[in-house]
């Protein structure tokens, strides 16, 4: 019984940030974030971030996240340096980033971690404590170099 409960538990552990991406592709020019142009946008995350996943810890890095690529529902914008995977004692440094969709009100439609375990990224979905903290600790803003965000109906 003891033996079934532990490969459950990993089971679940392995599958906790498993949702794979299908088809991601280069950003277009005219990819779109709700009704902004993408590439006009950046998300800022003004200090770490670290939840759990079952007994993984993860740490999203401060700083400005960019447009990386897209796939059918959303973008992925590129943290600043990497994400940090700490599973019990081993220590792990990955490339990812956030994910946001690109419509709200769909089942989908939630921020995600993304995280490449080999070439493809794996989505792993937010605590609501960071969805609550939109405007407080992120937000998404214009870049710099951008002239005013292309807003289109």
């Amino acid at each position: 019984m003891r033996a079934c409960f532990c490969l459950l538990l990993l089971i679940l552990v392995i599958a906790g940030c498993t949702t794979s991406v299908h088809n991601p592709c280069p950003l277009t020019e005219d990819a779109k974030l709700g009704r902004v142009i993408t590439m006009d946008t950046v998300v800022e995350l003004v200090q770490d971030f670290s939840f759990n996943v079952y007994i993984i810890r993860y740490t999203l890095p401060a700083g400005i996240y960019i447009p990386e690529f897209q796939d059918d529902r959303g973008i992925f914008y590129k943290a600043p340096s990497h994400i940090t995977e700490v599973r019990g004692k081993k220590i792990r440094r990955l490339r990812g980033g956030l994910y946001l969709p690109k419509e709200t009100g769909k089942y989908y439609s939630f921020p995600s971690l993304y995280v490449f375990f080999g070439k493809s990224p794996r989505l792993c979905g937010l605590p609501d404590e960071f969805i609550r903290a939109y405007g407080k600790i992120w937000g998404i803003a214009y870049r710099k170099s951008a002239p005013p965000a292309h807003v289109t109906d």
